[in-house]
């Protein structure tokens, strides 16, 4: 699943989101985010349980290695 934000207002939406999906049982989901999201917020987002989160400038390709390459992993 992937989440997209360029508003500021990231870190409640993907803390409700990874609550919702703990809930749901949903640890088999792969969760990445993107978009103009601070440094400092990305390292707590990974402690959350974001798998990756992808900047400005990330290419399609480097979303879709990251996926081929950890399909299957625990995000949660």
């Amino acid at each position: 699943m992937g989440i997209s934000s360029s508003s500021g207002g990231h870190m409640p939406v993907f803390e409700d989101l990874l609550a919702g999906m703990r809930k749901e049982s949903l640890d088999d989901v792969l969760l990445v985010g993107g978009g103009t999201i601070p440094q400092r917020d990305i390292r707590k987002l990974k402690e959350w349980g974001v798998a990756e989160v992808f900047r400005p400038g990330s290419s399609a390709e480097d979303l879709i290695d990251f996926i081929r390459k950890n399909v299957g992993r625990l995000s949660l």
